[in-house]
């Protein structure tokens, strides 16, 4: 059977299978159900559909505009290898504006032969849903800074963004099926042993990028106040824990907050080892995240920014 032969026995499956994702709203697990096939085999069919230009997607963003300004202001007061401030669109949230900014960056900044780490949080959850690639990156690797959060949505766990990252740039990636809080260090090390999660972690040590959210104040943080023992949420707050990266909390100065074993249960990559990685883009805005930025940047946990106007402005006004 010819090649073309082939592609015109699936044409109808594949319209099917389209008219449901993009014209009825249903989820890829929904069309699983309905056709009978696997969820992993409907995303690349869908796929499939685009390359054969069944399915031509198009996307009218807002015409954001950045302030080379700001930016090159904010390079200089905190030594930032690159800062992007892009203008809050008035209909859109200052989150969703700064997911589309970065997805728009990562187009331009990615290159093929990276290995790339992918952080947790609200705003990277938007950066992937607003990715549109312009290019492949099938030499590139992408793997999780973070074991799986709790019982959070199936779309903002950590392996969830490495996968749609990854199938966005048709590049490799490697998950870890593993739970970011263990009860106890020694389970922690126990498991850090698995060959299988080793393989991952072993990755951290030759990352090139990282793209991380930065947390707010733990009480602010529905995600960790709601999912830690609240023992743990009220002593990190007395020691003035300003927010996280990768669950990792730090006060205003950059100092990371030491309560009892937290730190020695957490299957994520540590605040000293982000300072090794040649550049760690940090994507947050508004005012309850400003001493965290502040403090992450002083630090040098992250090196590069992402944020909107407003934010921006707030961060210079910072002593």
């Amino acid at each position: 059977m010819s090649s073309r032969t082939k592609h015109m026995d699936k044409t109808p499956l594949l319209l099917k299978i389209c008219k449901m994702y993009y014209f009825e709203d249903k989820t890829q697990q929904e069309i699983s159900r309905i056709v009978g096939i696997s969820r992993p085999q409907i995303s690349r069919l869908l796929k499939k559909a685009r390359d054969m230009k069944i399915v031509e997607v198009k996307l009218n963003t807002p015409q954001f505009t950045t302030d080379e300004q700001i930016s090159e202001a904010l390079e200089k007061k905190y030594k930032l290898k690159e800062a992007i401030v892009v203008e809050t669109f008035p209909a859109i949230s200052t989150r969703e504006t700064i997911g589309i900014a970065t997805a728009d960056f990562l187009n331009s900044h990615l290159k093929d032969d990276q290995i790339i780490g992918i952080g947790w949080g609200r705003t990277l959850v938007s950066t992937v849903d607003h990715l549109i690639p312009t290019l492949k990156l099938s030499n590139a690797i992408f793997i999780p800074l973070l074991g799986g959060v709790g019982q959070q949505r199936y779309e903002y766990q950590v392996n969830t963004l490495v996968e749609k990252i990854a199938n966005a740039f048709d590049s490799k990636r490697y998950y870890l099926y593993a739970p970011a809080f263990l009860d106890d260090a020694e389970t922690l090390e126990h498991l850090k042993k698995d060959k299988n999660v080793r393989e991952v972690t072993d990755f951290w040590k030759k990352m090139n990028l990282a793209l991380v959210g930065i947390g707010e104040p733990i009480l602010r943080s529905q995600a960790f106040s709601s999912y830690l023992d609240m023992d743990y949420v009220l002593g990190l707050d007395r020691l003035k824990a300003v927010g996280d990266i990768c669950a990792h909390f730090f006060d205003e100065n950059g100092r990371p907050c030491k309560f009892l074993d937290y730190d020695e249960r957490i299957l994520g990559i540590s605040l000293d080892m982000l300072k090794t990685i040649p550049e760690v883009i940090g994507i947050a805005g508004g005012k309850s995240k400003v001493k965290a930025m502040v403090a992450a940047m002083k630090s040098r946990y992250v090196n590069s920014l992402i944020t909107d106007s407003t934010t921006a402005r707030m961060l210079l006004e910072e002593e």
